[in-house]
């Protein structure tokens, strides 16, 4: 795909009313995007830290109620 970089429509995905859609934009639009800069990162981070990295994009696998207010990609140990 090659990382276009984040549009405000990426961010409208927090306007969205409702967990179920709001979740669904997340998942089409932002994860793809989070996952490929993880992916981009990780190696340099790992070799610069000495420290394997492992990308996780928050899923909000748990959340049943209230949208989230945001995402994010972290590394994972």
């Amino acid at each position: 795909m090659g990382f276009t970089g984040f549009t405000n429509e990426d961010f409208d995905v927090f306007l969205i009313d409702g967990l179920e859609a709001r979740m669904e934009a997340l998942k089409e639009t932002v994860r793809p995007k989070l996952e490929e800069l993880g992916d981009y990162f990780a190696p340099f981070i790992s070799s610069h830290t000495d420290d394997e990295m492992f990308v996780h994009v928050a899923k909000h696998a748990r959340r049943t109620i209230n949208p989230p207010k945001d995402t994010w990609f972290v590394r994972k140990v």
